[in-house]
């Protein structure tokens, strides 16, 4: 019948309104869920703050006043992965906002232009060679205890002789920590440990069997200078003399001295009278000899890039503005984005997380008491249906449902 019809027709309305509610809710409930994890992604990013301020010492709002400088870097790497940079120089004992943000600033300069060479940990590293040779290094030394200068300075030295010569330069990095504490007890500076650096890879000496007989070599002359007298072709007087004042000259000045001597042969029963190490000795040592003009070479490239450090600063600024970094700027420019509005969106998540507290107390609370009185529980249900049936034929009637 006609009435049986639209009651049915006004059924189905119902249900159309009702199932459209639904998919309404279940879309707020999907961008609920999205605003949580954007919520939930800015409050990760302050346990990386919690690391920074761990190792650096820094308060949290100098870390958010760091993160403020991370944001305008023009770089592609990501802020989450400068943070572990500052983590890292926290460890290096780097304990200022200046000097932290500026070996994180060298740190990804030469993380972009050399990280495919020189692998992970290298930044780490040459803070770490900074440090250590701007005791005896003037061009470090004139930089004012500026990390970034100092490291960018390094890098550009290494990567240089990398670009020019047949030296590895991950080998120069490790060459140059091995050499680190006899250098600076020696005098020896940056750019002449890596001309001898460069000068014994590119003749394929290890750099376990190199560092350790150089280092030999150099303690030998400090203890024993009388022993290379015959090889510097000078007077002991002059031979002290000149390790006082130009060591890197002095070390020269014997290798020239054991080229002109002879062959292997006649180095080894020199180098065991030395107390050096014969025959291994010997290979590091007459590869050097007769390198002279490698090793020279060598320390002049270093000498002027650890002057002006653009090797490294040019590297960067073509990987950096490649069509491969422009597309991860952007992506990192979308990230700023959530994180903002993650960090915006954070006091509400809590608010909400604490009100479904409270409800699930409630609902817990009301269990109990049903729990506590079981008696009641019929004449509850009962009255729970009572009043869902003049609800219904409430909604009936004001819809005209039952024509």
């Amino acid at each position: 019948s006609y009435e049986w019809k639209d009651t049915t027709q006004k059924i189905a309305e119902a249900s159309n309104v009702i199932m459209g509610l639904q998919s309404v809710f279940q879309m707020g409930d999907v961008a609920i869920g999205k605003l949580k994890d954007l919520a939930k992604d800015a409050a990760a990013l302050d346990d990386v703050y919690a690391d920074v301020m761990k190792t650096t010492g820094l308060t949290h709002e100098q870390v958010e006043k760091l993160n403020e400088a991370f944001k305008n870097m023009d770089t592609r790497t990501s802020r989450e992965q400068l943070n572990q940079l500052a983590y890292e120089a926290g460890k290096l004992g780097i304990n200022s906002t200046e000097a932290v943000a500026g070996f994180v600033s060298a740190a990804d300069k030469i993380n972009i232009a050399l990280g495919d060479v020189l692998g992970e940990g290298a930044m780490v590293a040459i803070g770490k060679l900074a440090d250590v040779y701007s005791k005896s290094t003037q061009q470090l030394a004139d930089a004012s205890g500026d990390i970034e200068k100092q490291m960018l300075s390094i890098g550009s030295a290494i990567n240089m002789l990398g670009q020019s010569s047949t030296a590895n330069e991950h080998y120069l990095v490790d060459f140059m920590g091995r050499l680190g504490g006899i250098a600076t007890q020696a005098g020896l500076s940056a750019d002449q440990i890596l001309g001898f650096a460069s000068a014994l890879d590119q003749d394929m000496q290890k750099v376990e069997m190199s560092a350790t007989a150089f280092q030999k070599l150099i303690q030998q002359m400090i203890k024993k200078p009388g022993e290379f007298v015959a090889a510097a072709k000078m007077p002991l007087a002059e031979v002290q003399k000149l390790m006082e004042v130009d060591m890197n000259e002095a070390i020269k000045r014997v290798l020239k001295g054991f080229n002109e001597m002879g062959g292997l042969n006649q180095l080894i029963p020199i180098f065991k009278d030395m107390g050096l190490d014969g025959a291994r000795a010997a290979s590091v040592v007459s590869a050097m000899a007769s390198s002279l003009d490698k090793i020279n070479e060598a320390q002049a490239i270093a000498n002027r890039e650890l002057t002006t450090g653009n090797s490294v600063l040019n590297e960067f600024n073509t990987k950096n503005n490649n069509a491969q970094a422009n597309l991860e700027k952007a992506k990192k420019k979308f990230e700023e984005m959530r994180l903002k509005l993650g960090n915006d969106l954070y006091p509400v998540l809590v608010h909400l997380q604490k009100t479904g507290t409270v409800l699930l107390k409630g609902v817990a609370g009301f269990v109990e008491i049903l729990k506590s009185n079981k008696a009641i529980l019929p004449d509850l249900i009962a009255l729970l249906a009572n009043w869902l049936r003049v609800k219904t034929l409430s909604y009936i009637a004001n819809n005209n449902l039952g024509k």
